[in-house]
């Protein structure tokens, strides 16, 4: 399989594959791994709460990720916010991030 095979299954994910992830969803919620944000006023799309489980889960991807690129590389961490105004999204910078 070559990229840009990878690449088109993963844009268009099969019935099979999105009747997993709902599965899976459905198990992580009920497990309390995580819900979404919001939720008792109706949700926000896109936002989720993690639970105990999640908050584990979470950590130990970061000291995974950790691990490989800081230690074993050397590079540096940041920390940056994740929701980004709108005023800077007119500013042009999406348009030349993107390229």
């Amino acid at each position: 399989m070559n990229d840009s095979t990878t690449i088109k299954s993963l844009e268009q994910p099969t019935p099979q594959l999105r009747d997993k992830h709902r599965l899976l969803s459905e198990l992580a919620r009920r497990r309390g791994f995580f819900w979404g944000s919001f939720e008792i006023y109706g949700g926000v799309s896109g936002f989720i709460d993690l639970g105990p489980l999640g908050t584990g889960l979470k950590r130990e991807i970061e000291d995974a990720w950790r691990a490989f690129f800081l230690r074993r590389y050397g590079f540096v961490e940041i920390s940056t916010p994740i929701i980004t105004p709108e005023r800077v999204l007119g500013t042009g910078y999406q348009r030349s991030s993107s390229r």
